[in-house]
């Protein structure tokens, strides 16, 4: 029922699947990892029986898509220009955007910065970008719970692992994590043999932590250079009392503060989360949904594959949510 097609997005070459009426409204659906295209197969299949247009790529470095050789190459900038490049070429614009895992990183983060591409956004299992960094940095419950995160920063440490006796802990991961059948288990493990399926997607998590570090660097170089002015400033003759740099060191950080206050996101956004995920703390939904203007929240009794656990339940929130957000006559 599928058609494969694959798009030029500049320097890499998306590998799509896609379903229902070429007229139909467009969903483009956004895996996780260590998933492929089809993670979201029946929402996709149910969905293109009701008359819409669904696509799903394998994204960059997975499955039969582009694989560049650079962790650099899988900076969150460059996920995102791939995505948009894609909506934009298949003129699409704009589209029910899905995402899970890192998929719904890559969607938090296109549904920001390119609101005019994206008509509603689901969020399946993932944190808003901001929420998460925050969390690895301060808070040691989810610290913990993302230990793999750390183990993926050596290389060849994890290839051995997640490649070892034909990709056994992967497979072990998606048959009683997301309750893959044998023969998406065999789907899957026949992509995996193919150089670099395991390893690229890896690069995604590298990519994240570098980036991550540079930013916590220049964090604290802008607080020594804040620390350094306001000294300076108090004690400038123009100013004795020092009150000029510490009024605006005050405006400063209340204009920072209201900033983090503000919704991020402005597209309609569902947030469908599994509460009993092993990767994401449950107490990262509600800040997530905090980062939108407008945003609803659904709590399952699920892991973190709800749409594979919990399909027809996912399926029937995907539309209601469609439905509320058409485009209007």
């Amino acid at each position: 029922m599928f058609q494969p097609q694959f798009v030029d997005v500049d320097d890499v070459l998306l590998h799509v699947e896609t379903a229902g009426p070429e007229d139909g409204p467009p969903v483009l659906f956004l895996h996780g990892w260590p998933d492929l295209w089809l993670s979201f197969d029946r929402q996709m299949t149910a969905l293109a029986a009701q008359g819409y247009r669904v696509l799903a790529p394998d994204q960059r470095g997975y499955g039969l898509s582009s694989k560049p050789t650079a962790v650099a190459d899988y900076a969150m900038p460059n996920l995102t220009k791939d995505i948009a490049l894609l909506i934009e070429r298949q003129e699409l614009a704009p589209v029910h955007l899905v995402g899970h895992d890192w998929g719904a990183a890559v969607a938090w983060t296109l549904a920001t910065e390119r609101p005019d591409l994206v008509r509603s956004l689901t969020v399946v299992n993932c944190p808003h970008p901001q929420v998460l960094a925050e969390a690895l940095m301060r808070r040691p419950s989810q610290m913990l719970r993302s230990w793999y995160m750390l183990a993926f920063q050596i290389p060849g440490l994890a290839e051995a692992v997640l490649g070892a006796r034909d990709h056994a802990v992967l497979t072990a991961m998606l048959r009683h994590g997301a309750g893959l059948d044998d023969a998406d288990l065999e789907r899957h493990r026949a992509v995996w043999r193919h150089p670099g399926t395991v390893q690229r997607p890896l690069f995604w998590y590298r990519a994240m932590f570098r980036t991550m570090l540079a930013s916590i660097r220049a964090e604290r170089s802008a607080a020594r250079n804040a620390r350094t002015s306001a000294r300076a400033g108090s004690s400038s003759a123009h100013d004795p009392s020092g009150r000029g740099s510490s009024e605006h060191g005050a405006r400063a950080s209340e204009r920072g503060a209201r900033s983090r206050r503000e919704p991020l996101v402005r597209v309609p956004t569902q947030i469908i989360w599994g509460g009993r995920d092993g990767a994401f703390s449950r107490s990262l939904a509600e800040p997530s949904a905090a980062m939108c203007e407008q945003a609803v929240l659904h709590r399952l009794d699920a892991r973190h594959w709800p749409h594979r656990e919990q399909p027809g339940r996912v399926t029937g929130l995907l539309t209601s949510w469609f439905a509320r957000h058409a485009d209007l006559p």
